[in-house]
């Protein structure tokens, strides 16, 4: 059985400075609303991966059925974008620990996963997706930070 307390020590601390000399005046204050549709679902259902964890939820047939859940999923994405309500089980999770490497018998070659409902990870997509698309329109993000951008959107910030 595994030491769960141990993930608690693998946090960062934050050293209190926020370097805040990326930011430029012409730069609006609020993006614009994130509005799904079922084009976007299912473009988002078939960047999951083909086996895939279910989640709390415990729904894991989302690959097949882009076709049924599409329109659905882009209404009860729009309504709690607008609501700023979730369904509660979107808002938990399964922690796992994954096995890195080094003896099985310490918790220190583990790390925590989540395994959130697939939903909720759809909708993820698509806010990471407006704001990045955002961030990059209206060129927020330097070319220091681009560790959690795809190589194409990298290729755009070295332009």
């Amino acid at each position: 059985m595994l030491n769960y307390t141990c993930f608690c020590s693998k946090q960062t601390q934050d050293n209190g400075y926020v370097d805040l000399s990326f930011l430029s005046p012409t730069v609006p204050s609020e993006m614009s609303p994130v509005f799904f549709t079922p084009a976007m679902v299912k473009k988002y259902i078939k960047r999951l991966k083909a086996k895939g964890s279910a989640g709390p939820d415990d729904l894991p047939f989302f690959k097949n059925t882009e076709l049924t859940l599409a329109y659905p999923l882009s209404m009860i994405f729009n309504f709690s974008l607008q609501s700023g309500e979730l369904p509660n089980i979107w808002c938990s999770a399964i922690v796992t620990p994954v096995f890195k490497k080094g003896s099985p018998n310490d918790p220190k070659n583990y790390r925590p996963i989540s395994l959130t409902c697939i939903p909720c990870k759809l909708l993820e997509c698509g806010i990471k997706d407006a704001s990045l698309q955002h961030l990059l329109t209206h060129n927020v993000i330097s070319s220091h930070q681009h560790g959690f951008l795809s190589k194409k959107n990298r290729q755009l910030l070295s332009c």
